[in-house]
């Protein structure tokens, strides 16, 4: 009876979905090369591409005419041996193609994330790196893909195996001494170990810091625009993001809830959030979206404040706002600046006077803000909690100095137990299943 190994081999499109110029099916296993026997493709040269027809071996029909890579275990993506089918990219061909290699008896479709689980599991991946993949995939500006980038390339990885590195030097001193306590042990050993467990403790606690930057990096930077009913919020909205997202009306009050629209600023994210005007009103929704709208200035990132005269300056006057700009709108009525308003920017929403100068003032508080965000590593909330986890256990070592040895050295095992589930350098079964699940089929 013929034997079937049907979970040791996966295939998958592992290109777009739908018609495209190319499909790209990636399969990988133990087997691939009796596989490729199976469909009169053997003997495939390493990394060398094969122009090749592809015949159906129960029809004798042409499948499609495609390039062969071949990729020998153990230097390939997954770690086991791939071959990448470069075929024309029609549903016709790929759905073929999927009949004649699920037909060989010897393969299945793949699950999603399947193929990074195999490169996780050969250790061609840590887990920053899987991760760094799906945040590729889900990029959609280029700060976004510089970062998973990065940390694709080993940045992440490289920091928290440090980290791991630092802790486990640590502990293994610590161990001496226990161990050792009756040789000749340095006097000043125990301090330079608490010294380098402080060091570890405050670059932890400059990553975690930092995890809000790189999470505004991925999620958006929220830039708030609040100011006094029709002063232009609406209008400007509409024209930094060119499309009417919102409602333009000369009615005061007709911005009753918050409006949001995303926008690209030199590779990065923006929520751009309109808000209704600021004013005392008896109007129960109106004020309720007054409401929204002062709660919005807590929580954004960049505050674009509008007026146009006296009364509406005043109306930002009473508001607690940081980090704003300043702008005053309506600069084509010629109206005379009679009171002390000392403002960022005067433009005109209705002739687009010097609205780019809006883009280039948000540019440039972007760029200040994410200055040097390549060195942060902490980009999940995964990460974050399992950082914050180990960081407590670190300070606890570090105030816990009067402990037996045997006592405290348990604070600094637990801290590197965590920092390993970051990288997946311990037993992480239990978080996998999460991660993986979130890839597309080819992945």
């Amino acid at each position: 009876m013929k034997q079937v190994h049907l979970a040791k081999n996966i295939y998958a499109l592992s290109s777009g979905v739908g018609k495209a110029g190319v499909a790209v099916v990636r399969l990988s296993g133990p087997d691939v090369p009796e596989i490729m026997a199976k469909i009169n493709q053997p003997k495939l040269k390493p990394r060398q591409a094969k122009l090749a027809k592809i015949i159906d071996p129960k029809s004798h029909e042409v499948v499609d005419q495609c390039l062969l890579i071949y990729f020998p275990a153990p230097n390939s993506f997954t770690g086991e041996h791939v071959v990448e089918f470069h075929s024309h990219g029609s549903k016709a061909v790929v759905e073929h193609l999927f009949t004649i290699l699920k037909d060989t008896g010897f393969c299945r479709m793949a699950e999603a994330g399947e193929f990074s689980r195999r490169a996780f599991d050969n250790q061609k991946l840590d887990l920053t790196q899987v991760e760094a993949i799906a945040a590729i995939l889900d990029s959609e500006t280029i700060a976004q893909k510089r970062q998973a980038l990065r940390q694709l390339g080993g940045s992440a990885a490289h920091a928290f195996a440090e980290i791991r590195k630092d802790l486990l030097t640590s502990i293994s001193l610590l161990e001496a001494t226990i161990d050792f306590s009756e040789e000749d042990i340095p006097d000043d050993l125990i301090d330079k170990i608490y010294i380098k467990v402080a060091e570890v403790k405050a670059y932890i606690a400059v990553q975690l810091l930092n995890f809000g930057r790189s999470a505004k990096l991925n999620d958006g930077f929220n830039v708030a625009i609040i100011g006094a009913p029709n002063v232009g919020k609406s209008s400007l909205l509409n024209l930094l993001v060119q499309s009417d997202v919102a409602i333009v009306s000369d009615q005061a009050g007709t911005t009753r809830d918050i409006i949001k629209a995303r926008l690209d600023i030199d590779g990065y994210l923006i929520n751009l959030i309109d808000s209704a005007g600021i004013r005392k009103t008896e109007n129960l929704i109106e004020a309720e979206g007054v409401r929204r709208a002062e709660s919005l200035i807590k929580q954004a990132d960049l505050t674009l404040a509008l007026f146009e005269d006296e009364a509406s300056f005043k109306a930002l006057e009473i508001l607690n706002i940081q980090d704003s700009i300043l702008i005053r709108n309506k600069s084509d009525l010629g109206r005379e600046n009679n009171f002390e308003a000392k403002y960022d920017l005067s433009i005109s929403v209705k002739t687009k006077l010097n609205v780019d100068l809006v883009l280039g003032q948000i540019s440039k508080y972007l760029n200040t803000y994410f200055d040097d965000v390549e060195n942060d590593i902490v980009t999940r909330e995964r990460h974050k909690n399992l950082l914050s986890a180990a960081q407590e256990n670190i300070t606890l070592f570090l105030e816990n100095r009067q402990l037996p040895e045997e006592i405290s050295a348990e604070y600094l095992r637990l801290a590197i137990l965590q920092i390993g589930k970051i990288t997946g350098h311990v037993d992480v079964e239990e978080i996998l299943g999460e991660i993986f699940s979130g890839f597309c089929i080819g992945k």
